[in-house]
C-alpha cells in the first residue's frame, strides 16, 4: 500500500509522511515526496544482526509475513548478517498479517523445529507474532535450546526471547506528555514508541505549513492534464489536483530542526531520521529486562546513546557491550537476580557502586628510586620481635621446669653446706643433672623405637602363621 500511495504522492506533489511504513526499498530517489519519520527496517535489522554477532550465533532461521515490508526487511537482515560472516539458513514465510491461520503457523514451525539452527528471527506484525509464540509454546519451542529475536512490531513476546524497540530519552517533556495522555485516556489507552513518532510527525507537519505561510506561500492546487483525461472508471482520478506549494513544503519538512518527544528531530542528507537507536530487551519469564542499547552511532552499548553522541564513535568489537548474567539452567534465582541487577542499573545505583569501589587511582608511589620499593630487614622487625619473645619464654619455661626437678632430687644444700661445698659445686651438680636428664630422654626415645619395632615384627609373624615358641 505504501508503494501505491507514494506513486500517487509523487504525481500530486503532496508530501507523504509515515512513521510505520518502514520498508527499506522506499527510497527517496524513487519516491521523493515520501518521508519516513521513524528509522526504517534497515537500522532495526542492523541492530538485530549486531546482536546476533555479539552472541556468537552464525546461523539463524527467519520467520516473516509474506508482504513487501517484511520480505524486504528480512532481505536487509541477510545482507547485514553476511557482512558479519553469518547467514539465514532457512526462511519460513507466513501469509500476510492478519490472514495467517493456526494450522499454517503450525506447519511452518514444525519445519523450523526440524532445522539445525535454534536461533529464530521473527519479523511480523503483532497478531501473527502472538500466534507464532502461542504455537511455539505448544510445540515446546519456548524451552531451553531455542532463542527468539523479534522486531518491536511483535509487542507480545515470551520467555527466552530478545527484541529491539526504538529508544527515546526520558525527557521532562516526554514525562509530562505521558502524564497528560494518561489523564485524558484514564489509563485505558497506552502508547508504544511509534505513538510518540506519530505525535512528533504531526508537529513536524504543523511547523512546515507555518513556515510555508510565513514565507509567503499559499495553499493552492492546479489541475493536471494527465489526470483530467482519466475521467472514466470508478476511481475518478480526474478530480485530483496538484499541490502548487508541494516542493516548498517538502523542503520545509526536510529542514525540520526541533526537539520532540522522541528527542532531536532532524533528517540526514539521505532523508533518514538522525540518531536511530533501539533498546535491546530480554524477556525472562513474564518480565522484561533491558540489557542494553543499539545506535547507528556506536553500536551495542550499556549506556544510553544520547550520552555517547558527545564522544568519538567507536564501533570496534571490543567496545560492543550488553548486560548479561550467568546462572545454572532453569535456576529459580535467575529471574529475581536479573531483575534486581536491572533495577540497580536503571536507577543509577550500579554505576554509583562502580564509581565508589572500582575507581582507578593513580599509584601512590611516584618515586623513581628503586631502593624505596624494596623490602628491607627493618621491615620485619615486628616479626622478629614476636619470634624472639616466644623463644625466650619457651627457654625460660624449660629452665624453670628443669630447676624445679633439680630441687626435688637435690634438696637445699644442708648436707652440702656442712661439708663445705661451694656454689660452684652446686652449679656443677646442676649441670650434671641436666646432662643426665638429656641422656635419659634420649634413652627413653631409643627404647620406645625398639619396642615399636619388636611389636611390629611380632605382628608380622603372627600374620604369617608363626607363633612364639615355635621352631
Amino acid at each position: 500500500m505504501a508503494h501505491v500511495l507514494s506513486h500517487l504522492a509523487n504525481e500530486l506533489h503532496v508530501p507523504l509522511l509515515s512513521f510505520t511504513a518502514l520498508d527499506p526499498t522506499l527510497s527517496s530517489l524513487q519516491y521523493p515526496y515520501f518521508i519516513q519519520t521513524a528509522p526504517n527496517d534497515v537500522f532495526q535489522m542492523t541492530a538485530i544482526a549486531e546482536m546476533i554477532s555479539y552472541f556468537g550465533w552464525r546461523e539463524v532461521t527467519a520467520i516473516f509475513s509474506d508482504d513487501d515490508q517484511s520480505r524486504n526487511g528480512i532481505t536487509a537482515l541477510g545482507d547485514k548478517l553476511a557482512e558479519r560472516r553469518s547467514r539465514i539458513s532457512y526462511k519460513a514465510a507466513l501469509p500476510p498479517d492478519p490472514t495467517a491461520t493456526r494450522d499454517e503457523v503450525i506447519d511452518a514451525l514444525v519445519k523450523v523445529k526440524m532445522m539445525e539452527s535454534r536461533v529464530i528471527v521473527l519479523h511480523t506484525y503483532s497478531k501473527t507474532g502472538r500466534l507464532v509464540f502461542d504455537v511455539a509454546q505448544t510445540l515446546k519451542m519456548m524451552e531451553s535450546g531455542f532463542y527468539f529475536t523479534t522486531s518491536f512490531r511483535n509487542y507480545q513476546v515470551y520467555s527466552r526471547s530478545y527484541y529491539t524497540s526504538p529508544t527515546h530519552s526520558d525527557s521532562e517533556r516526554k514525562k509530562a506528555f505521558l502524564s497528560r495522555w494518561n489523564q485524558l485516556s484514564n489509563g485505558s489507552i497506552g502508547l508504544n514508541p511509534y505513538g510518540l513518532y506519530a505525535y512528533d510527525t504531526v508537529w513536524m507537519i504543523a511547523y512546515a505549513v507555518k513556515a510555508l505561510l510565513d514565507q509567503g506561500g499559499t495553499i493552492s492546487f492546479s489541475n493536471d492534464s494527465n489526470l483530467s483525461a482519466m475521467v472514466e472508471g470508478t476511481l475518478n482520478l480526474g478530480a485530483l489536483s496538484i499541490f502548487d506549494g508541494g516542493k516548498q513544503l517538502l523542503n520545509n519538512i526536510l529542514n525540520t530542526n526541533m526537539t520532540g518527544l522522541t528527542g532531536p528531530v532532524r533528517f540526514n542528507p539521505d532523508r533518514s531520521p538522525i540518531h536511530p537507536a533501539y533498546d535491546v530487551i530480554n524477556v525472562v519469564g513474564t518480565r522484561f529486562r533491558q540489557i542494553g542499547y543499539w545506535s547507528n552511532y556506536s553500536g551495542l552499548s550499556i549506556v544510553p546513546p544520547e550520552t555517547l553522541y558527545t564522544k568519538p564513535p567507536n564501533r570496534s568489537s571490543s567496545n560492543q557491550q550488553l548486560h548479561s548474567v550467568a546462572f545454572p539452567r532453569d535456576s529459580p534465582l535467575a529471574v529475581d537476580m536479573s531483575t534486581a541487577i536491572l533495577t540497580l542499573s536503571e536507577n543509577g545505583d550500579l554505576q554509583r557502586i562502580h564509581d565508589k569501589w572500582l575507581t582507578k587511582k593513580a599509584c601512590s608511589s611516584q618515586s623513581s628510586d628503586f631502593e624505596s620499593d624494596q623490602l628491607q630487614l627493618k621491615s620485619f622487625w615486628g616479626l622478629f620481635l614476636v619470634c624472639g619473645i616466644a623463644c625466650f619464654l619457651a627457654l625460660l619455661i624449660y629452665f624453670c621446669l628443669t630447676l624445679h626437678q633439680f630441687s626435688r632430687h637435690f634438696p637445699e644444700d644442708s648436707n652440702l653446706s656442712s661439708h663445705g661445698s661451694s656454689r660452684s659445686a652446686r652449679l656443677q651438680t646442676f649441670l650434671s643433672f641436666a646432662d643426665d636428664k638429656k641422656g635419659e630422654s634420649k634413652g627413653k626415645s631409643k627404647r620406645k623405637r625398639m619396642d615399636t619395632t619388636s611389636s611390629a615384627n611380632g605382628s608380622n609373624r603372627i600374620q604369617n602363621g608363626h607363633f612364639p615358641g615355635e621352631a
